[in-house]
């Protein structure tokens, strides 16, 4: 009896261990899932602060983003109107150098209408000259 006894305290005595190892064995596992618990939230906040930059990064490239094509689109307006305007300067020339072209062709026909006059001028000048002389000789005789 007394070896039962004896037995029966050592195998409380051994589950008494095995109930402390597990309880400590417990107590950090426990303190080990408060740890992940702990470090999980400082990482989540991490994150939502990421997030939060991100996001306002986000906000202000979108913005500036969109003066860019504002500012662009601005600038393509500017530019067409310019364009126009240069356009219509082009017609205005083309209409001028047309207009100096027909001048000059006219100066050139009156050119040659002057040129034939004195031309005419020149031979009707040389055939009074001629009868001058026919006429002075005449006289002589």
């Amino acid at each position: 009896m007394r070896l039962a006894k004896e037995e029966s305290e050592k195998g409380i005595s051994d589950l008494q261990r095995a109930l402390e190892e597990a309880e400590e064995l417990h107590e950090e596992d426990f303190n080990k899932m408060l740890l992940v618990i702990e470090e999980g939230k400082v990482k989540e906040e991490e994150l939502e602060l990421t997030n939060e930059s991100l996001t306002t990064e986000k906000k202000d490239l979108q913005s500036e983003l969109q003066s860019s094509k504002k500012a662009e689109s601005d600038e393509v307006v500017a530019f067409s109107g310019e364009l126009e305007k240069l356009r219509g300067d082009v017609k205005a020339k083309e209409g001028t150098i047309d207009s100096l072209q027909l001048q000059i062709q006219s100066l050139q026909e009156d050119k040659i209408s002057v040129v034939d006059r004195e031309l005419a001028i020149e031979k009707q000048d040389d055939k009074i000259s001629v009868v001058d002389r026919e006429l002075a000789i005449e006289k002589q005789d």
